[in-house]
């Protein structure tokens, strides 16, 4: 398992914003991005993702 303490989550607070949409120059919703320790893109998803799946758990961790 995967705590919170272990993953840091940006979440748009206002939508017409768009900012985190400029910043990771995002084309679909819902989309994940996944950023290394030093803050640099390591995979993208665009749909949904089962983050309580055991191997996505065990491929997150393996790059943390």
């Amino acid at each position: 398992m995967i705590t919170h303490e272990e993953v840091k989550l940006l979440v748009e607070k206002n939508p017409n914003d768009m900012k985190l949409v400029k910043l990771f120059k995002l084309r679909g919703v819902p989309t994940t991005v996944i950023l290394n320790k030093n803050q640099e893109e390591i995979a993208r998803v665009i749909g949904t993702l089962d983050l309580t799946d055991e191997k996505i758990i065990n491929w997150l961790k393996s790059r943390m």
